[in-house]
């Protein structure tokens, strides 16, 4: 089992203006020997960074030729307006995480709050982006998206000798990361750079309260209708988002590589929060844990077997949301 988290470098980016931050490359580990109740062939990979995980929408002005603004909707990219010394707006769900919230404003980012969820946010940010002319940087929304998340992709490959494992298991909010790796691994084979042209299983997991994708799979749909707002409840904020905007991408990517799409209860996030503490010294996000217990489910079910290689994507922080499972 492999963890794996990308940096989220934006390729791409005019060098003219370019804003850093200098993130490194993030390290991909091996499953440690005293973790014997754990199938063998087990690898991690983890974000070099405290990615806060949390549902806000963010713009950015572009009444400048050189400084486009803004309209955001996650909590990480206000320090790069900050960097750029950009104004920022960020729109939220009033129960997002208060330390997602909070560290947006510490940026200097204009923050409001509305009732709703993360799709909300994200009509909300789309239409201030409209009235004052920014730009909007929600999900898919701007051109170096999936570039970006390509990053995880080839991070992964090279530390692998340019090989793929056998399997990936994704917690999927947005899901762009799917998108983002199958377009990494697709560029890498035309290239010629890969030493097994074969391909990983992408496998997607989702909160049981809200599991637009894996309905979605599972009815054998090209596309994922949304998630009733009223039934989206899941303690995984990075997870309940009722209506991914790369649906149609995610859920090709998961049938083409033979994967498959799981949905698995807060309970089991949160007790997997505490294995992976208790048993690897990692305090990871309910999102994280959630590709632990998918992990388990699918070793159950034989759709895994210890023999493969499989790499969990471990995609935040605990922190933010320590008091969740303290």
């Amino acid at each position: 089992m492999i963890q794996c988290c990308g940096a989220h470098l934006k390729r791409g980016i005019p060098e003219e203006n370019p804003i850093r931050r200098g993130f490194l490359a993030c390290e991909l580990r091996s499953r440690p020997a005293r973790l014997d109740s754990i199938p063998a062939n087990f690898l991690f990979m983890q974000f070099c960074h405290v990615k806060p995980r949390g549902a806000l929408t963010r713009a950015v002005p572009m009444d400048t030729a050189d400084k486009p603004r803004n309209v955001l909707r996650e909590p990480r990219r206000p320090e790069h307006a900050a960097r750029g010394k950009l104004p920022a707006y960020v729109v939220a769900p009033q129960d997002a995480p208060e330390t997602c919230i909070k560290q947006a404003g510490l940026y200097g980012a204009e923050v409001a709050l509305i009732p709703g969820l993360i799709s909300d946010a994200g009509r909300v940010a789309a239409d201030v982006a409209q009235q004052r002319g920014w730009f909007n940087v929600a999900t898919l929304r701007e051109p170096y998206r999936a570039e970006g998340k390509k990053t995880m992709g080839l991070e992964l490959a090279e530390q692998l000798g340019w090989r793929l494992p056998d399997a990936i298991i994704y917690p999927a909010g947005g899901g762009t990361g799917i998108v983002g790796m199958w377009k990494a691994f697709a560029e890498l084979r035309i290239l010629g750079w890969l030493k097994d042209t074969r391909m990983p299983k992408m496998i997607i997991v989702q909160a049981e309260g809200c599991a637009p994708l894996v309905r979605a799979f599972q009815d054998g749909m090209d596309e994922a209708g949304a998630w009733p707002a009223q039934e989206a409840h899941t303690q995984a904020a990075g997870l309940r988002v009722p209506s991914a905007i790369g649906d149609r991408l995610i859920l090709q990517a998961v049938r083409e590589s033979d994967g498959i799409a799981l949905a698995v209860s807060d309970e089991s996030m949160t007790a997997m929060v505490h294995f992976a503490a208790q048993r690897e010294g990692m305090l990871i996000s309910l999102e994280a844990a959630a590709t632990i217990a998918a992990y388990h489910a699918l070793i159950n079910t034989h759709f895994l077997e210890p023999g493969n290689q499989t790499v969990l994507f471990f995609t935040g922080s605990g922190l933010a949301d320590i008091g969740k499972y303290s």
